[in-house]
């Protein structure tokens, strides 16, 4: 499967986040604690939802994890949220569902990007939940946000 590559401006993701382990239930479990926390959330540029993936540490297998909706850069959290700003990036976007999220992740990282012509840049990935997303539907479609350079 070869996934899209786009360019995406700099946007800010507003929400709850852990540090945790990949396939953790503690993510799936910071979206529970969200949702009824999403008035809080202020300027609110859409219903689309990002799990923004960021200071991952490959030794201890931990990552820092944002549930949440993206916002104006300016907007200042209510207590317990932070916002995480997601620099302008070139990506490598791959599609999947809940089910095949880690399926998807290993095929990004293990088959398609050692033989792409590119490298995994700085910066944080993200999971992004559009407007088809729902999350009691597990054929629900979502992205996967690789960045990416030249390599």
């Amino acid at each position: 499967m070869e996934p899209r590559i786009l360019t995406k401006p700099a946007f800010s993701v507003m929400g709850l986040t852990v540090s945790a382990k990949g396939g953790s239930p503690e993510i799936p479990g910071l979206w529970e604690k969200l949702m009824p926390r999403l008035e809080e959330i202020s300027g609110r540029n859409s219903d689309d939802a990002f799990g923004v993936i960021d200071n991952f540490d490959e030794e201890a297998g931990e990552m820092d994890y944002t549930a949440g909706y993206q916002v104006e850069a300016s907007q200042q959290p209510p207590s317990g949220m932070t916002v995480v700003h997601v620099p302008a990036q070139t990506y490598a976007v791959f599609e999947c569902t809940l089910p095949t999220l880690m399926e998807a992740l290993d095929r990004a990282y293990h088959a398609w990007l050692p033989n792409s012509g590119y490298r995994r840049a700085r910066g944080p990935e993200f999971e992004y939940y559009g407007e088809d997303f729902f999350a009691s539907d597990p054929d629900s479609p979502m992205s996967i946000f690789v960045p990416i350079e030249s390599g």
